[in-house]
């Protein structure tokens, strides 16, 4: 390690700095370079002297070194008068040099503790962001959920357009006998013409050729938010199937390509009886099951029809997780795994299916019988998020997306009132529903 020390000494050398050299080397200092008083003349002595640690301090690098070296020496030196006398003198002194190395010394890697406060760092900073990150991911979901919503109501109106009134949501043919959805019939308007022109109107949607079409998956179906599920058991039973013989209880179709092609959404054709009893609400008048929505089966609904207003009336809502029957802290039926009322874009059953209500935990659901007096079985009340057994029901946090029959898509609230959600599904009902 080398240090350059500049150093003012007011001395007078007989000879060459021969006394001068001496005096450094006493210190322990090694001369490396310097300039040096040219012999016989007496001068003032100012030099810049480049200096050699001993080995002791040179394992010490940066090291602030306070020395002072006291030499005694007997130097000739001539008075004015001319004597010659003999100088104590204070010869080297260092105070907190500053030291120039001639090659610094890098460290090649971190230690240990500083490797451990940056992944604690890292750490820390991933546990603040990653919540921000998943709600970002489900902000973006839910908002391609709700133009997946708006795409469908579009489609609808284009049909409304096209034929003066709107698909009914399910259509029954009895020579030759057929039952198919609405869902079919908009294909044309969502960009799946060929699949509308391959699809065989006079069949069921059930049966060949039009089972296997129903197997292809439409984008504009599916809830991002929502888990895929897998298909049910083949000796699952199909509980509201039926074919035109009005046979019921079905098994599940043996379905080509390992199942349907999936759907989270569908209309509301009506308010069950039940629900109204579930919630205490007294029945409307006039009603005989139910109290029917924007489109009902086996009916028309022109736009004049829907009094209540377009924008206070549902058209297409959320019903996501089909097949699995989800109950309301999103798990699976404990005893019934898969839902009996139908899935896939295609069934009938699964993309229009009525308000009946269920229990708060989504366990049981309430039923009406389809016959007078419509006996009605009441669990409870609940119409939002508890479960995807013919209920509104989404994977979105505090309620699910429903469009409106003016084209509109409104967030509606888990925490909803049972009589505005009544009045929000009939298309009649004259109810007044105010702000939701």
């Amino acid at each position: 390690m080398v240090l350059q020390v500049w150093e003012s000494l007011d001395i007078t050398i007989h000879s060459e700095g021969t006394a001068l050299k001496s005096a450094i080397s006493c210190c322990g200092f090694k001369i490396i370079s310097g300039i040096f008083l040219r012999g016989g003349m007496p001068s003032s002595f100012l030099n810049a002297c480049m200096l050699e640690l001993p080995q002791k301090f040179a394992s010490r690098p940066c090291l602030s070194v306070q020395l002072e070296s006291v030499v005694a020496m007997n130097l000739p030196r001539r008075h004015k008068q001319g004597a010659w006398g003999t100088k104590r003198i204070h010869f080297l002194k260092l105070e907190n040099c500053i030291m120039q190395q001639s090659q610094r010394k890098t460290r090649s890697a971190f230690t240990l503790i500083e490797l451990l406060v940056v992944i604690a760092i890292i750490a820390i900073l991933v546990a603040l962001l990653l919540p921000a990150v998943q709600q970002a991911r489900e902000a973006a979901r839910r908002a391609q959920c709700k133009n997946q919503l708006k795409q469908l109501t579009l489609a609808l109106h284009n049909y409304e357009s096209t034929h003066n009134c709107f698909p009914m949501s399910r259509i029954t043919i009895t020579n030759p006998p057929s039952v198919n959805s609405w869902s079919a019939m908009i294909l044309p308007f969502i960009e799946q013409a060929p699949l509308y022109d391959a699809w065989d109107f006079s069949k069921s949607w059930n049966h060949e050729p039009n089972l296997t079409l129903a197997t292809n998956d439409i984008p504009v179906w599916l809830c991002p938010s929502a888990p895929t599920s897998s298909a049910p058991p083949a000796d699952w039973r199909h509980d509201t199937a039926r074919d035109p013989s009005g046979s019921k209880y079905l098994f599940w179709p043996a379905i080509p390509n390992g199942g349907l092609g999936g759907s989270d959404y569908g209309t509301t054709n009506e308010v069950r009886r039940s629900f109204y009893e579930g919630n205490g609400l007294a029945l409307p008048s006039g009603i005989l099951r139910g109290m029917p929505g924007a489109m009902a089966r086996d009916s028309i609904t022109r736009i004049r029809d829907i009094t209540d207003g377009l924008s206070n009336t549902m058209m297409v809502s959320e019903t996501s997780g089909r097949p699995a029957r989800i109950i309301g802290n999103k798990q699976q039926h404990p005893t019934e795994p898969y839902v009996k009322d139908g899935w896939g874009w295609a069934d009938i059953d699964s993309v229009s299916r009525s308000i009946n209500g269920s229990s708060p935990d989504g366990v049981n659901t309430n039923s009406t019988s389809s016959s007078s007096p419509y006996a009605t079985t009441v669990h409870g009340g609940c119409g939002v998020n508890c479960t995807n057994n013919s209920e509104l029901f989404s994977w979105h946090a505090g309620g699910v997306q429903s469009s409106m029959a003016d084209g509109s898509v409104r967030f509606i609230s888990e925490n909803i009132s049972a009589a505005i959600l009544a009045g929000l599904v009939t298309r009649a009902g004259g109810e007044v529903v105010g702000d939701f």
